[in-house]
């Protein structure tokens, strides 16, 4: 069976924005990772079920994503992982695309940079996904204090 993949020299040309939307889309993922923990207690209270209970939104999410990686690799294998990362970070909001990001980035980028630069490129791109993770307290508690706020404007037009 030939290989498909073949990894480009130093002279291959790199698109000057490939990198930084890869930043981008590692940052997606990492915000999407966690961005439901601080909502959990909100969660429990809507639902009117126990704290356990409303976190298993998290583990099924956790797995969705993990396994989802599972189909990415040789999807981004077969077709372009360029491609399949920027198809799958528009889908994000549908589905569990995310997932693709952080994987098939760090494939491609060993594609396509040379191995005296990748370290301080994968560095680079790393740096997104913490910063997507670190993002995540802020942007759920934004959504929680949000969600606060509506329910509480809610239950006073009530009154």
């Amino acid at each position: 069976m030939k290989q498909s993949r073949t990894p480009m020299t130093a002279a291959s040309p790199i698109p000057a924005s490939g990198v930084p939307l890869l930043f981008l889309a590692a940052f997606g993922s990492g915000i999407s990772m966690r961005a439901a923990d601080p909502l959990l207690p909100l969660l429990a209270a809507e639902f009117g079920v126990p704290l356990g209970q409303a976190s298993l939104v998290i583990t099924v999410f956790s797995i969705a994503y993990g396994l989802a990686q599972l189909g990415f690799g040789p999807l981004g294998d077969r077709h372009r992982k360029y491609l399949v990362i920027a198809l799958a970070s528009c889908a994000t909001a549908q589905l569990c695309g995310a997932a693709a990001s952080i994987p098939l980035s760090m494939a491609w980028i060993g594609d396509v940079i040379a191995s005296e630069q990748r370290q301080p490129v994968l560095a680079r791109f790393l740096i997104g996904q913490i910063l997507g993770v670190l993002a995540t307290v802020l942007v759920g508690g934004a959504l929680g204090l949000l969600a606060v706020a509506l329910h509480f404007s809610r239950r006073l037009r009530l009154k």
